[in-house]
């Protein structure tokens, strides 16, 4: 088979990340293959069929957001990396950003009282999801593992019993309000007031 190889570093110090990974993976070839870095954050995955890959990098140590390549955050953006048997694409390379959080409260809009079980994602600006929680029974809810850039959040009932809304207050994704995350940051006061269908405000 064909082989991938490259370095992965952390993007702010450049620093090599022993304890990472790069996965491969082909609709066409229907193969997926993962390697692990050494200690100089060097990878390779090897035994891959002809095609066009899609690489994305990820470490098991600390805090750090998936990256695709070539350094960017999903997989719609991702360039293919093309792979021949018995060929090697060198320096598919990763730079990790250390991941960032969005945190609110999540409300009903008639009572003002806190709402537990909320579904809450965080999707990013061209609306690929990336991490989801759920609001605890005060209401509060944290989205962990962020890659920094701007994202849109969408809070849903998975009973129905509220309508879907995004951050802020707006009725689809494509109206949402975008919210910045930075490294190693909390973006505070993401909050939604979940309206009931047919509740007038």
């Amino acid at each position: 088979g064909g082989t991938i190889q490259g370095t992965i570093k952390s993007a702010g110090a450049k620093k090599p990340l022993a304890h990472a990974g790069a996965c491969a993976y082909s609709s066409e070839s229907e193969a997926y293959r993962c390697g692990y870095t050494n200690s100089n954050g060097e990878y390779t995955v090897n035994g891959l069929p002809t095609a066009k890959y899609v690489v994305y990098f990820f470490s098991t140590e600390g805090e750090y957001a998936y990256q695709y390549y070539k350094e960017v955050a999903n997989e719609a953006e991702a360039t293919k990396v093309a792979v021949t048997t018995g060929g090697t694409a060198t320096a598919i390379d990763g730079q990790l950003h250390v991941s960032g959080r969005i945190a609110g409260t999540v409300t009903s809009a008639s009572t003002t009282k806190a709402l537990a079980g909320i579904e809450v994602c965080a999707f990013s600006s061209q609306e690929t999801q990336q991490e989801c929680t759920t609001s605890g029974a005060s209401g509060e809810y944290v989205l962990n593992g962020l890659a920094p850039g701007t994202h849109k959040v969408e809070f849903r009932s998975g009973s129905q019993s509220y309508e879907t809304q995004w951050f802020n207050a707006k009725a689809s994704g494509s109206e949402a309000t975008l919210v910045e995350v930075s490294e190693e940051a909390t973006t505070e006061g993401i909050h939604a007031a979940m309206i009931a269908p047919g509740e007038i405000t």
